[in-house]
């Protein structure tokens, strides 16, 4: 009688633990609970699905996995802190919510937003536009300064 009780026991937990293992981390919980997005002090009004959909093993999509298993009290009621350019961000989110419908128009960039922006991507790691606007972001016109920086190496 004790062993089929340990057999019992152990079967209980062995299917605990593949539950546990097959929830931990491969969806992302409350997809369209809101989430709000606060890059250097701008907030932005979003859903989980918003910044998890688009792409998979972005930034978002693995911070909000971990942050979906963390109880309630230790969300800061949803809220993600991030310090990167809220300007670029800005320019992501609409892109993120319909990725097929929005265009990123690069030519009306700065070349330091241009910069700043590709620094954010692979931060993000969003894979999709660095491999479709990586070339044209790159593609600077050079400015003054770095025109006569390259003329003094010759």
């Amino acid at each position: 009688q004790q062993r089929d009780a340990a057999k019992l026991h152990r079967r209980k937990l062995n299917n605990r633990q593949n539950k546990d293992h097959e929830n931990s981390g491969s969806t992302i919980v409350g997809s369209d609970c809101p989430i709000f997005v606060s890059v250097r002090g701008r907030v932005f009004a979003t859903s989980r699905s918003t910044l998890c959909d688009f792409e998979t093993d972005t930034f978002f999509s693995s911070l909000l996995r971990f942050h979906g298993q963390q109880d309630d009290h230790e969300q800061n009621n949803n809220t993600i802190f991030l310090d990167r350019d809220p300007d670029v961000f800005e320019v992501l989110l609409p892109w993120m919510a319909n990725p097929k419908q929005t265009e990123i128009c690069v030519s009306s960039m700065t070349p330091e937003f241009r910069k700043k922006f590709l620094e954010d991507i692979q931060f993000y790691n969003i894979t999709s536009l660095m491999t479709s606007l990586g070339p044209l972001l790159l593609d600077q016109p050079l400015t003054e300064e770095s025109a006569s920086a390259d003329s003094n190496d010759h």
